[in-house]
């Protein structure tokens, strides 16, 4: 094992010269240990470089200590120039083989990791829903259904209303509704089986992932069809009508302007029956 001391004053040139002809030179991984610095550097940091790219474990925003594969260039820079912090690298020499086993197990580390995250997430979106039946959260986050007032009827939403019963059928919205909910349904148990699963560190998870996303496009659609069969009126602040908006510019629109606002809200309600 070889030993290599890379003061800072070295940064630029010292550092990025130890990554020259890496693809010719004999294998090897080398440990990295960050000398310590002031505040939450304090402790020092350590890494792996092999390659073309150093690895390290990092806390991520939300607290969650997370495998980094980071370009050896950038590690560099932000290490040695911009944190100002020496680095020292141990070298250990390995054959071409030892080399990519230990570049494939990372790699499946990496793959592994966004797999659990992923789940993780789906496992919060999961949580969020639960706590909202319960009344113990206001709502789940649904794309669009904030743009829809909570309650009240529009003259503007039964024209639309209207349209869509006359284009689709007057129960096509109800049975829609109908469908939605049991899809929902369906899907419960499908998350609930999935997050019993058990873990493990080095294996794929199920992917819950998409039954989420499932059921968060199923609340969409559910609150598109609640706000179209209630024909509610859209929230405060949804949309600006055209005496706000001469208000906001500098000068008031034009006649031509005008009919192509006109012309558009025309297309655009025709675009949403076609669309349903």
């Amino acid at each position: 094992m070889s030993r290599i001391a890379i003061p800072t004053l070295l940064t630029a040139a010292g550092l990025l010269l130890c990554g020259a002809g890496a693809g010719a030179a004999t294998p090897a991984l080398e440990l990295v240990h960050v000398a310590a610095n002031v505040d939450g550097s304090s402790g020092g940091h350590s890494a792996l470089r092999l390659g073309a790219f150093a690895y390290q474990y990092e806390y991520d925003r939300h607290g969650v200590l997370k495998l980094d594969r980071t370009y050896w260039p950038d590690f560099v820079h932000h290490y040695a120039r911009l944190e100002n912090r020496s680095l020292r690298l141990s070298r250990v020499p390995l054959s071409a083989e030892d080399a990519d086993r230990v570049e494939a197990r990372f790699a499946r580390l990496l793959v592994v990791q966004q797999r659990h995250l992923d789940r993780l997430d789906a496992l919060e979106q999961e949580a969020s829903w639960h706590e909202a039946r319960a009344g113990k959260a206001p709502g789940v986050p649904v794309r669009g259904a904030g743009l829809l007032a909570s309650e009240g009827r529009s003259l503007a939403g039964r024209v639309l209303l209207d349209a869509l019963q006359r284009r689709l059928g007057a129960d096509f919205l109800e049975r829609e509704r109908a469908a939605t909910e049991e899809a929902l349904a369906a899907l419960a148990d499908r998350l609930s089986a999935g997050a019993s699963d058990v873990l493990q560190a080095d294996s794929l998870p199920a992917v819950l992932q998409i039954a989420a996303e499932q059921r968060r496009e199923l609340l969409e659609r559910r609150a598109a069809l609640e706000g179209l069969l209630e024909a509610r009126p859209l929230a405060p602040g949804a949309a600006l009508d055209l005496a706000t908006v001469e208000a906001l510019g500098a000068r008031p629109l034009t006649r031509v302007e005008r009919e192509t606002v006109r012309s558009l809200a025309a297309r655009q309600e025709e675009t949403v029956a076609r669309l349903a």
